[in-house]
């Protein structure tokens, strides 16, 4: 599963069962390092690898470990386009040829655009497979941002990306899911407003691609809710999007949160449900009462099959969640 570190030096720990600090690796680029994400290859006959993306001199370096030999860099490499180019998560992908190779997403500031949507696929000796930069869906308009923030692959190495762009304002933003074949091509987008009247800087956090079901993706972010009335206020929303698997077009959605209350998506994972259950999908949020300040975090289960819960807003279709809250 795919994991994220912190962002104070490029450390890499890995723990026994039992806690204990056990393996160290470190990456220096010669720059102060931010470390990002990392993701752990234990794919075929040789020692678990681990890839770690990093954010250093406004560049994005990619990095394998060799999990044989704690302390061991294999190769690291870099993108430059000009300007500040930041890496945002990372996935392993199951390339044409038949070995893991690795994609991480982020966002290059292009100087006539601003910041756009960029992904690039390595192969394991570290060669550069593919890069893709996205430029959004706002080209007649002046200098905007879009940033990636979260990027998944199904079983035929096909790489979906998530994250925000900025079509509007300086603050208004929608989903932008774009998907790749595993050799960069072909892309298909989808821009998802959600049918919201805002959806401000939060945009998506995560995307998870249903593996073994040949690849249903979901995205979740955090959208913006005006409330009317004699006591008119904002609150956040969790919001889980379900693609189709071939064209990306939503096949349905489901909202958590009620208008007392922040509710923030962290966090997605694809994964089993119980024994002989459908496959769905796990979201963590961060729930806050907006008058208080208690702050709880809530799993949140959806089956991909199961009583039908309707949209409660038209226009998104109908679904088949079931939902089960922990």
């Amino acid at each position: 599963m795919r994991q994220r570190l912190g962002r104070d030096r490029c450390l890499v720990l890995r723990y026994d069962g039992d806690g204990g600090a056990r393996d160290t690796w470190r990456f220096d680029s010669g720059y102060p390092d931010s470390a990002i994400a990392f993701v752990v290859d234990d794919h075929g006959p040789n020692p678990v690898a681990i890839y770690i993306t990093v954010y250093a001199n406004g560049n994005l370096y990619i990095a394998k470990l060799d999990g044989g030999t704690p302390g061991r860099v294999l190769w690291s490499t870099y993108h430059d386009f000009g300007g500040d180019d930041r890496p945002a998560d990372i996935a392993l992908q199951h390339q044409p040829d038949g070995q893991w190779g690795v994609v991480v997403t982020g966002s290059a500031q292009i100087t006539d655009r601003g910041y756009d949507y960029l992904t690039t696929s390595h192969r394991p000796n570290g060669d550069r497979f593919w890069t893709k930069v996205y430029p959004g869906t706002h080209a007649p308009l002046p200098v905007m941002d879009d940033f990636a923030t979260a990027v998944a692959c199904d079983n035929q190495g096909r790489v979906y990306v998530t994250g925000r762009i900025n079509q509007d304002s300086v603050t208004k933003y929608k989903f932008l899911t774009v998907r790749y074949n595993a050799d960069g091509n072909n892309e298909v987008f989808n821009v998802y407003d959600g049918m919201y009247d805002e959806m401000y800087l939060d945009g998506t956090v995560d995307i998870a691609v249903d593996f073994e079901g040949g690849g249903f993706a979901y995205v979740t972010g955090t959208v913006e809710e005006h409330v009317g009335g004699p006591n008119p206020h904002e609150y956040l929303k969790a919001l889980v999007i379900k693609y189709t698997k071939n064209s990306l077009i939503v096949d349905s959605h489901a909202e958590f949160g009620d208008d007392a209350h922040d509710v923030e998506a962290a966090e997605l994972v694809s994964r089993p449900m119980a024994s002989g259950q459908p496959r769905g999908v796990c979201l963590l949020v961060k729930r806050a009462e907006l008058d208080s300040e208690v702050v709880t975090m809530t799993t949140v289960m959806y089956k991909l099959r199961g009583p039908t819960a309707t949209s409660t807003r038209s226009g998104l279709g109908t679904g088949t969640w079931a939902t089960t809250r922990t």
